[in-house]
């Protein structure tokens, strides 16, 4: 290899500066690797003190494969953060826009009927102020207060309104959903072998008037209606149509990990996709782990976190689908030490972690073991949290792009446990640590499922401007200043 045009005799080599660099690497490992997994106070004590180290790295860095494998771990300890370790760490930056977003001072239930309103003007459209200022807002509502200008999408009939027939909050109807498969011990011992396992549908969900294609259709209808009105897929799970699907997930989530269904609960992170050909789509195109293998497998090898995906349309490469690189064919995948382990792929053109075009990535990983993931509608893939994935792009001829569901559960904690990290027995689990249980999942209020997706935009808002992919929140912002 040539050496360096002006490099001099004091000039570091590449070969060094990679050498420093992993037994940095290591050593971060060494010091967070394994202290931030679990629950309880050590964990969260580990947790903050690696969040507190990444986000300087991350203010100070000006090299782009610093600044792209910190968003990805920030991301991974912020979907394991309690609701008051994140507090603790957005206060400093969030205190200039206190004032305007009108905070209540304390969390307060879905019976509190007291909204906050802005001290001050919104800022105008389109510039930064204004995207800090719905931030906020947004934040304080995902706390537990009850600003005004969200008030509105508290209510189920502002849901039923935008949504037709399709119902947005518990009515009293039976919505409970029944789905067999005589696959599911086989899709157990492929998540352990491969990584990943598929559940099939029983009935064709792309034809005829079954359960699962008028599901299917009610949701793409759906999807249709929240762009138009300005909002982001992700508002899907506003809907029972979404949350029976989650459910549905949660059944199959459990099968894989070998326990009752009552012993698994949703993370407060739900996510939904709809590429455009027309456009740069956020479909998570980067190889990357969602958990690194102390987070994702507990003692003995069983599984602790399993991620699940369902499409709305049958995939396939053209339309987007999803790509998996099996346990086998990925020599990191359980070695969480490894300075590469939560480093799949780094982009080498120093452009965000998703969307755009990357024509060069440095990866860690056997790119010819990757399996495209053709599924049909409504069919799901799941994966353990350490194995190797992303999104693939959409065709610019794609006449129908994919659209698709998000979400991971995990094993439930004791109850003692689940009470602890909910701030007591009467705090709901959207407005504290701790997930979402199953049998909670199809009981959730308006205002409980409205918390939940924007929570999810939040932990996702590291790779896009939340104002700018949310303009109908933005509008109801400034309405409220206007009145």
């Amino acid at each position: 290899m040539a050496a360096a045009a002006g490099g001099g005799a004091a000039a570091v080599s590449e070969a060094e500066r990679e050498r420093r660099r992993g037994l940095a690497l290591r050593k971060l490992a060494r010091v967070f690797g394994g202290a931030g997994a679990g629950s309880g106070g050590a964990a969260a004590a580990a947790r903050a003190a690696e969040r507190r180290f990444l986000r300087q790295v991350a203010r100070m860095t000006v090299e782009p494969a610093v600044s792209e494998a910190v968003r990805a771990r920030l991301h991974v300890i912020t979907n394991s953060s309690s609701e008051e370790e994140e507090e603790e760490e957005e206060e400093e930056s969030e205190a200039e826009d206190e004032s305007w977003s009108g905070r209540t001072g304390g969390p307060a239930g879905p019976s509190q009927t007291g909204c906050s309103a802005p001290t001050s003007g919104v800022p105008a459209a389109g510039s930064g102020r204004q995207a800090a200022a719905v931030g906020a807002l947004v934040r304080d509502f995902v706390r537990g207060g009850r600003p005004c200008a969200l008030e509105p999408l508290c209510e189920r009939a502002y849901w039923r309104g935008l949504g037709g027939e399709a119902a947005a909050g518990p009515d009293g109807r039976d919505s409970a959903y029944r789905r067999s498969s005589p696959g599911l011990e086989k899709c157990r011992a492929d998540l352990g072998k491969r990584g990943f396992c598929h559940v099939r549908l029983d009935s064709d969900a792309g034809a005829g008037t079954s359960g699962d294609a008028a599901r299917l259709l009610r949701l793409r209808r759906l999807l249709a209606a929240l762009r138009g009105r300005g909002y982001p897929p992700a508002f899907l799970y506003m809907f029972d149509e979404a949350l029976e699907i989650v459910r549905d997930l949660a059944l199959f989530s459990a099968a894989a990990l070998g326990c009752a269904p009552s012993d698994v609960e949703l993370e407060r992170s739900c996510f939904a996709w709809a590429l455009d050909p027309r456009a740069e789509a956020q479909n998570f195109g980067l190889p990357h782990r969602d958990y690194s293998y102390t987070e994702s497998i507990g003692p003995g090898g069983s599984p602790t976190v399993v991620c699940a995906w369902t499409p709305l349309v049958d995939t396939s490469p053209e339309n987007g689908c999803l790509y998996m690189v099996p346990r086998a064919l990925d020599a990191l995948w359980a070695q969480p030490g490894h300075p590469n382990h939560m480093r799949a792929a780094v982009r080498a053109d120093g452009k965000e972690l998703s969307g755009g075009t990357c024509h060069t990535m440095e990866l860690n990983f056997n790119l010819a073991g990757a399996q495209p993931q053709i599924l049909r509608a409504g069919d799901a893939v799941l994966w353990n949290g350490n194995t190797v994935h992303w999104g693939g792009a959409c065709d610019p001829d794609c006449v129908e792009p994919r659209q698709s569901l998000g979400v991971t559960f995990r094993r439930r904690a004791s109850p003692a446990a689940t009470a602890r990290a909910r701030g007591g027995g009467g705090t709901p689990a959207w407005c504290a640590d701790g997930g979402i249980p199953f049998e909670e999942l199809l009981s959730l209020s308006t205002e409980e499922r409205l918390r939940l997706v924007l929570r999810s935009m939040l932990l996702y808002s590291q790779w896009y401007d939340l104002a700018g992919k949310v303009p109908a929140i933005s509008r109801l912002v400034e309405d409220a200043a206007v009145r």
